[in-house]
């Protein structure tokens, strides 16, 4: 029977149809094989990675391929068996087999769902030892600033390889570079895979080629990479960081002075500059008529120098030529654009025309940089100017914030140091700082003794032409005595901070009237009493600000007129040394009063009316007082002791009050001037007699009775207004005593 076309047709679309399935994947049973595992002659050890590939079709990477030996084998004991599966295998594949990732050149022929099959492996294993392949300085930093710096931390990057199929473990880097040497342990690298390890705090003082010096092992040394790098000064860093000068002083006037300065109508010009005039009318300099110039000094900066010499242009001022007085320069110091800048000060002090001044400055042969806009600094003297102290601060500074060139905002900072200021001779101080470039909103900052100011944009934005800057701050708040410090500084604000030369800092101080030096003088009242004692001080020193008073017993004052409360310390009378130091802007003086306050301990009473008869005055029991260890009365049993005609009730000693001594008889002297007591009651009677001992200090013996002095003691009768000496007087040379005998109380 024969189709018609139109079945043929069909049969053909339905074929066509029916043979796409044909490219999906089907996966097949896996094959299992099993066997001996053998590196380097004997049995591999325990974790030894098997693996398989095949020839046609897809392997599911991960199931039981690869799997680890055990015991010499694999498939085999407590081993998974090396199963091959995936998709699209056929019957007839040849199976390749690997050990560490190393082809065994063993191979078998693949069958669905088949094994286990055997088949032993073996290899000759010789592994690859991991290596430095290299060593990177600074390794964050911009492409071109990845060098070493001197004068400031530095991160080293060793790159250690693992070029091995298997992990690379317990690793030691070292770094030695000069005195610096360091270790860094690395607990495993995987296979071909890199670590990066970074040493820092690498900090070289000086610039020049260093050894550099990376060690590898792993208990023994695997490999020892030496290369030379060399340490550069990071020129974007104030010269603090590079070894050079801070922008120093090279102008000091005082008097009646002012300063003027301006660039005229100077403007900034590129390499391949022409011979350019710059004018300055009354106008930019505002010298008042008739004053004296006290100092004027041309600046001419430069920048891009592709010169191997420092720029020498040929420079007239009102038609005088002149030289520079002084250079400045600076760098970045390595790598590309490593041109210089600098500049150029030149000393135009007798050259000053009141009305026009003008600057013919023209390229030397060969020339090869840029120049900023010129400028004057005029110091200049008239009487009806302040008094006032001028410094002017020269220098060159290149800077710029950018952690991409390794830099931050406290490195790019130039310092400009001032010498003998006092803020206590100044009642106002000015600072102008002077910086070239084309500074940006936001990304500088001036600084006076850490204070910090807004940058220096506003100055630029009002002349663009010179690319010069010159910012008014007013620093009389932020002045310390002695040394102060400005700071121009690159401030980073997203990328980076601005790229600025600081130049020069002018600071203006208008002095204050000096005063006569100060004299001390003081009163202190009362100045002698019993502990405690209140004394008042008041101050009599003349042209005097501040005051500080010692009160000889540890304390102090800075009151002008204090009250002091003054303790006894140690037996017997008390004498404090007061002194007082008075102050102003003109200088200081002490007074000092020896043994000025007197102060004595409280008196001793005891009460004895049960030791004496109340009708007859006899003493019943023997009686002594002790003063603070110097004076010592003793009334025996039976002495009639009266007052008056009544028996005692009481004894008191005390130190007899300075201004209330007698007068020592003719001839005579109170030699120990503190040991003289008031025995009370004044008028008592004793019969018989008693004795009065006094004991005295080493140095008080040695006054009294060294080099065959006589001393006696007295009682001062006041019936009779006089003197008259104690009866019966002993001395005992080794206790330090002299006792007398008495019949009546007073003074003695």
């Amino acid at each position: 029977m024969r189709l018609s076309p139109f079945v043929i047709a069909a049969l053909l679309v339905l074929a066509v149809s029916a043979a796409a399935p044909a490219a999906m994947a089907f996966p097949v049973l896996p094959h299992a094989f099993c066997g001996d595992v053998e590196v380097n002659g004997v049995s591999a050890p325990d974790g030894t990675p098997v693996s398989a590939k095949v020839s046609e079709g897809t392997l599911i990477p991960g199931e039981q391929n690869p799997v680890a030996s055990v015991g010499g084998s694999y498939g085999k004991g407590g081993a998974l068996p090396l199963l091959v599966q995936g998709t699209d295998i056929p019957d007839g594949a040849i199976v390749s087999f690997y050990v560490f990732g190393i082809d065994t050149g063993e191979t078998a022929v693949f069958r669905e769902g088949g094994g286990p099959t055997v088949v032993n492996l073996s290899i000759i294993w010789e592994p690859i030892p991991p290596e430095i392949t290299s060593v990177a300085y600074n390794p964050d930093a911009n492409a071109g600033h990845r060098e070493i710096f001197a004068c400031e931390p530095n991160t080293i990057q060793v790159n250690v390889s693992n070029n091995f199929s298997l992990p690379a473990e317990n690793l030691d880097v070292r770094l030695s570079i000069g005195t610096y040497d360091r270790s860094i342990s690395i607990p495993e690298i995987p296979a071909f895979e890199c670590a990066l390890v970074n040493f820092t705090g690498y900090t070289p003082d000086a610039t020049g080629d260093v050894g550099v010096i990376a060690t590898l092992d792993n208990g023994t040394v695997i490999q020892e990479y030496r290369e030379t790098a060399t340490v550069y000064y990071n020129g974007y860093k104030s010269k603090r960081w590079t070894g050079g000068d801070d922008l120093l002083t090279s102008v000091t006037r005082t008097g009646r002075i002012n300063a003027v300065y301006s660039t005229g109508d100077a403007a900034y010009a590129g390499n391949g500059w022409t011979e350019k005039t710059v004018m300055w009318t009354a106008e930019d300099l505002t010298v008042p008529a008739g004053a004296t110039i006290r100092s004027a000094t041309l600046h001419q900066g430069y920048t891009w120098n592709k010169m191997a010499t420092e720029p020498a242009p040929q420079v007239t001022f009102n038609d005088v030529t002149v030289s520079p007085s002084e250079t400045y320069t600076d760098r970045k110091g390595y790598g590309g654009y490593d041109y210089p800048g600098g500049l150029l000060v030149y000393d135009v002090t007798g050259h000053i025309d009141p009305s026009v001044n003008t600057l013919r400055i023209a390229p030397e042969g060969g020339a090869d940089y840029a120049i900023y806009g010129a400028y004057l600094i005029i110091v200049y003297e008239h009487a009806q100017e302040t008094e006032k102290t001028i410094l002017v601060n020269n220098g060159y500074d290149l800077l710029q914030s950018h952690p991409g060139y390794c830099t931050d905002d406290e490195e790019a900072t130039a310092y400009a140091p001032f010498a003998g200021l006092y803020p206590e001779l100044m009642s106002d101080a000015t600072a102008v700082a002077i910086v070239n470039g084309r500074p940006t909103e936001g990304k500088s900052a001036f600084l006076f003794n850490g204070k910090e100011y807004p940058g220096f944009w506003e100055a630029y934005e009002k002349n663009t032409d010179p690319q010069v800057g010159f910012s008014v701050y007013s620093v009389t708040d932020a002045l310390v005595d002695g040394k102060n410090e400005a700071g121009i500084r690159s401030v980073r604000s997203g990328a980076s901070g601005d790229s600025i030369q600081a130049t020069g800092v002018i600071l203006i101080a208008d002095l204050v009237t000096i005063p006569p030096a100060p004299v001390a003088n003081f009163t202190g009242t009362p100045a002698y009493g019993t502990t405690p004692l209140t004394v008042q001080f008041t101050d009599h020193s003349t042209d005097a600000t501040s005051w500080l008073w010692k009160f000889g017993d540890g304390a102090t004052s800075s009151e002008q007129n204090p009250t002091h409360k003054f303790e006894v310390k140690k037996p017997g009378r008390n004498l404090f040394t007061v002194s007082l130091t008075v102050t102003n802007i003109a200088g200081s003086d002490t007074l000092v009063w020896e043994d000025y306050i007197a102060v004595d301990p409280v008196k001793k009473t005891e009460d004895v009316s049960e030791k004496i008869d109340p009708e007859t005055g006899e003493v019943n029991e023997t009686i002594t007082v002790t003063y603070e260890g110097s004076a010592n009365v003793t009334i025996s049993r039976e002495t009639v002791a009266l007052v008056n005609g009544q028996p005692i009730a009481n004894l008191s000693i005390s130190f007899a009050p300075i201004d209330a001594v007698p007068e020592a008889p003719a001839g005579t002297m109170i030699a120990a001037g503190d040991k003289v007591f008031v025995l009370e009651p004044e008028g008592a009677t004793f019969n018989p007699a008693i004795p009065v001992t006094i004991t005295f200090t080493a140095e008080e013996w040695e006054l009294l009775f060294g080099e065959g002095k006589i001393t006696h003691l007295y009682r001062y009768d006041t019936a009779l207004n006089a003197w008259e000496p104690l009866a019966n007087q002993t001395i005992d040379e080794a206790a330090h005593t002299v006792t007398g005998w008495t019949t009546k109380f007073s003074t003695f």
